[in-house]
Parts: structure tokens; C-alpha cells; sequence
């Protein structure tokens, strides 16, 4: 569907009406959801449409926000970038956890009454309410001059984007680093649940903490990139995240603190990646064509995160059981996935550093 959006957008160079429609569409979706509850339908057929509606949502939302980020890329000047991004991202942060508390409360609420699809319909309203709230502002929004650019077939429109060397070299990086940190991302929590025996609450804690830095590091991050480049500030976050996975490898079910450090200086680093290659991507993909740009850079990262979550899946099942002796530390497991990938952030490091050396 981000495919569709780029389409649409050079050939009728509307971005704000793309964003509107389609964010304003895949969000109006959830009133189905709200109604399906009390449909008297099967519970199959309510699985059935609940799946195509949340797959149509998403396919929607990815068209508005390829297009949102193009936008925003022409709407914010890139010497402000990082400070107003940090402070975006810190602000819907805070919007997001109070939400998420407040839904919680509903929920609870409801539950009490014996009248849980009540307090689900509740939260999905609010939820269509605030989608038009968020139609209103984003009609409001300037909509930044767009060159109009010829069409020259699907060919050229897929695959010239990636004859850019700046681009691609930069989309290269970023999904090596998708390939580094998705053969282990997906069993932290698996890790945390099973060798560490964390319950749910203490781990949705940890990640509670990692928010809450964040949330106060975000626009420090934002400014250090404006002051700094982002060459310095984004490689040195990389070289912050190598350690992080030791938290794990060093917690035992009797001594979870290193993996509290983990939490916290999670979202010391994070952010600074997150939103450096965010902003790197509207600097770095071509003018003309940054719809599609934006679209080849979300697949081939998603590709590799994908790749290395299946690689991860199997080499963990093949070393169950497996023990390792690094001096006085013993790793098993799971364990030896996250070694891998402190060994893969160390390479990142240096490929951060020379591909982003043309960028200041």
C-alpha cells in the first residue's frame, strides 16, 4: 500500500489530501471493530472480519504515513530536524502512556461490571473521535510545494531511487543494522520470561523505565544532532547500544540489576537511532522521488529484520542446551543470540561511521 501512496503522489502531487483520507480512513475502521462485539455474529466470522479490518487499517495507515513522512520532510527544515522531532516524539510519548493508562482504567471499570465488550467499545470511540480531532489539524497544515515529476514508467519509478549512491549506500546500512539486531530482538522478552522468570508485570516495568528516559532524552538527542551532525551523535548511540544486551546475559533469576541498567541506558541510545535514521532518510532520499525512496528503504529494513528474526528462531532452537564458558561467565541458550548481536553492533559501528562521513 506505501507503494500506492508513492504513485499517488507523483502523479497528483497531493500529499496532505493522501495523508488526510488514508490516515482518516484506516483509523474510521475501528467502528467497525467497535460494533463487532455486538454483532451476534459467530465467533469465526468475528475473527474473520476483525483480521481483514485490522489488515485493511494498517495498508491504510502505511499509505498516510509514507506520505507524512514526505511531507514532513519539505514542512521542517533540516537544520531543525532533530530538535523538533525530539520534541514530537517526546510529546506523543507522553500521549501515548497516559492513553494506554487511561484505556486500562476503562477497561478495569468495565470488567467489574461484567461488561468487558462495553468498556473495548468505549475505547474504540474515543479512538474514532480523536481520528476526525486529528483530520481537522492535519487539514489545517500547509501543504509544502511538490515538483511535479514525469512519469517514465513503473521501471523507472521502482528502481531509480536506489541509482542514488548516497541513498543507497545509506538503505544498505540501515538494513544491516535491521539484520544485526533482529536475529536477537524478538527474544528479549522471551529470554526475560523463561531463564530470568520475570513476570509480566516486572517486565512490562522494565519497559516502562526504557519509555520514561526516553521520553526525557528525546529532545536532548534532537538538539546534540542540530549542534553536533549526526554522524557523531547517531554512531556514538550505535556504540552506546553494544553493551545493552549484556543486562540479560548477566541477570540471574536472584539479580535482575544489570538488566536495570539495560533499561535505562535503552533510552539513553535508542532514540538517538530511531530518529537519526528517520531524519538521515529525509536527507538522504532523492528529492524527486522521495515518496518511493521512503517505501524501498521501509522494505528492504522490514526484509531484514524479518530474515534475521527467522535465522534467530532457528539458531535458537539449534542451541538449546548449549553451554558456553567465557572465563568465570557462563552463556546458554538464547543467551548466545545476544552475544551475536553485541559482536554484529561492534561491526555497525564502523559502517555507521563511514557511511554517514559524507552526511555532515
Amino acid at each position: 500500500m506505501q507503494f500506492l501512496s508513492a504513485y499517488l503522489e507523483v502523479r497528483f502531487v497531493s500529499r496532505r489530501a493522501i495523508v488526510l483520507f488514508s490516515a482518516l480512513a484506516g483509523r474510521s475502521i475501528w467502528a467497525l471493530l467497535l460494533c463487532l462485539s455486538f454483532t451476534g455474529w459467530s465467533v469465526e466470522w468475528q475473527l474473520a472480519v476483525f483480521f481483514i479490518a485490522l489488515g485493511c487499517s494498517y495498508g491504510l495507515n502505511g499509505m498516510a504515513g509514507n506520505a507524512w513522512l514526505n511531507r514532513m520532510s519539505d514542512l521542517v527544515p533540516p537544520d531543525r530536524r532533530g530538535r523538533y522531532f525530539g520534541l514530537r516524539n517526546t510529546v506523543a510519548g507522553i500521549s501515548a502512556m497516559a492513553s494506554v493508562y487511561c484505556a486500562g482504567l476503562i477497561l478495569d471499570y468495565f470488567r467489574v461490571q461484567g461488561t468487558a465488550a462495553q468498556g473495548y467499545a468505549v475505547i474504540f470511540g474515543i479512538a474514532v473521535l480523536a481520528a476526525f480531532g486529528a483530520a481537522l489539524f492535519i487539514a489545517r497544515q500547509p501543504e509544502p510545494p511538490l515538483t511535479p515529476v514525469r512519469w517514465s514508467g513503473i521501471g523507472s519509478f521502482l528502481f531509480d531511487p536506489l541509482r542514488d549512491t548516497a541513498f543507497r549506500r545509506f538503505t544498505l546500512m540501515a538494513t544491516g543494522w535491521s539484520l544485526v539486531t533482529g536475529i536477537a530482538f524478538p527474544f528479549f522478552n522471551v529470554y526475560s520470561l523463561t531463564t530470568l522468570q520475570l513476570d509480566f508485570s516486572l517486565l512490562a516495568l522494565t519497559g516502562i523505565v526504557t519509555s520514561a528516559v526516553a521520553l526525557v532524552f528525546s529532545p536532548l538527542v534532537g538538539w546534540l544532532m542540530d549542534r553536533y551532525g549526526y554522524r557523531r551523535v547517531v554512531t556514538a548511540c550505535v556504540l552506546g547500544t553494544v553493551p545493552l544486551p549484556l543486562g540479560w546475559v548477566l541477570s540471574t533469576p536472584d539479580n535482575i540489576v544489570p538488566l536495570w541498567f539495560t533499561s535505562v541506558f535503552s533510552g539513553v541510545f535508542w532514540p538517538g537511532i530511531s530518529q537519526g535514521l528517520s531524519n538521515l532518510l529525509m536527507a538522504r532520499a532523492p528529492v524527486t522521488q522521495r515518496g518511493v525512496a521512503v517505501v524501498i528503504f521501509s522494505l528492504l529494513t522490514g526484509l531484514g529484520t524479518l530474515i534475521a528474526a527467522l535465522v534467530g528462531g532457528v539458531l535458537g532452537q539449534v542451541m538449546t542446551g548449549t553451554l558456553l564458558s567465557v572465563g568465570p561467565l557462563l552463556i546458554k541458550d538464547l543467551a548466545i543470540l545476544f552475544v551475536g548481536t553485541m559482536l554484529g553492533r561492534i561491526v555497525m559501528v564502523g559502517a555507521f561511521w563511514r557511511t554517514l562521513a559524507d552526511n555532515e
